[in-house]
């Protein structure tokens, strides 16, 4: 059986006055011509200054960097280069306005191609699968964290 993906999109405006999300869906097409996606998931952190303010530079600047370089034939490495894009507009974007300083958010993100998925997790946002009407939670192998002004690998436990 085939793998099937089916997209939409909404956000719960929740109990707060402001909501510190940001989602984006884009269409793409791979290298044989066929419909793929790209979905990403930015989560502000509450508390911070401007958490709504990086979760949206996030999201644009990682569809950006991922629009600009798919199709590849390492969805692996653009996915890599987008959330260091992303990182790196925050971290600019803080250097040019110290009051936003400690700006930053979780993001989780998935390019959907042909019955394939490749994601990257930043932070405490997670991808999960939906398979045989079983949730699991996905893990990856390497956890890429963001510091604002620096990204390192971080073996999984």
């Amino acid at each position: 059986m085939a793998l099937e993906f089916e997209l939409a999109g909404s956000q719960i405006d929740g109990a707060r006055d402001y909501q510190e999300d940001a989602f984006l869906i884009t269409n793409l097409t791979d290298a044989n011509g066929k419909p793929s996606a790209l979905v990403v998931i930015a989560d502000g952190m509450g508390g911070h200054a401007a958490g709504n303010v990086a979760s949206n530079m996030a999201v644009q600047a990682f569809n950006k960097h991922v629009s600009a370089n798919y199709p590849s034939e390492n969805p692996s490495e653009i996915l890599e280069q987008a959330v260091i894009k992303a990182n790196n507009s925050i971290k600019e974007t803080v250097a040019e306005t110290p009051a936003l300083s400690g700006m930053g958010c979780t993001m989780v993100a998935a390019i959907l191609e042909d019955g394939k998925m490749w994601w990257a997790s930043v932070g405490d946002s997670h991808c999960y699968l939906v398979r045989d009407r079983e949730l699991t939670k996905r893990m990856l192998i390497i956890v890429m964290v963001v510091f604002w002004t620096e990204w390192k690998p971080m073996a999984h436990r």
